[in-house]
């Protein structure tokens, strides 16, 4: 399942397709944690989150690039949105805003009351959105 959504970065328009997290695509989610996060997930967090059938997602451009991605956790009524990452050259464009509404809408298909995101009081950026 993939679905396209536009956002308005800037004064052009951004076109980003969101897909399921694949395991090919983990190397380059890597390459992405470990350039944003002083303590990155491990390629095993991310592997094991694949095999326990957490909702994920990467987002593309349409180069078909990754530009950022997001797994979600469900129990019972909440979802734990565990990771929601963008590329650091890409931050401050409105990309985290749309993730974490596409993030919201596979929440509410999944029947979750709500979800929650714990960030640290130095992410400043998340705390904004």
């Amino acid at each position: 399942m993939s679905s396209t959504t536009s956002i308005k970065a800037y004064d052009a328009m951004l076109q980003l397709a969101f897909a399921r997290m694949q395991p090919e695509d983990l190397p380059e989610v890597r390459r992405i944690e470990e350039e944003v996060y002083p303590f990155p997930w491990t390629a095993g967090n991310f592997a094991d989150s694949l095999a326990n059938g957490y909702r994920t997602r990467v987002a593309r451009d349409a180069t078909g690039t990754i530009v950022g991605y997001f797994l979600i956790l469900l129990a019972v009524d909440e979802a734990h949105l565990l990771n929601i990452t963008v590329r650091r050259n890409l931050q401050a464009r409105g990309i985290g805003r749309m993730m974490l509404g596409e993030a919201a809408k596979i929440a509410r298909e999944e029947g979750m009351r709500s979800m929650l995101l714990e960030v640290r009081p130095s992410n400043l950026r998340a705390l904004a959105i």
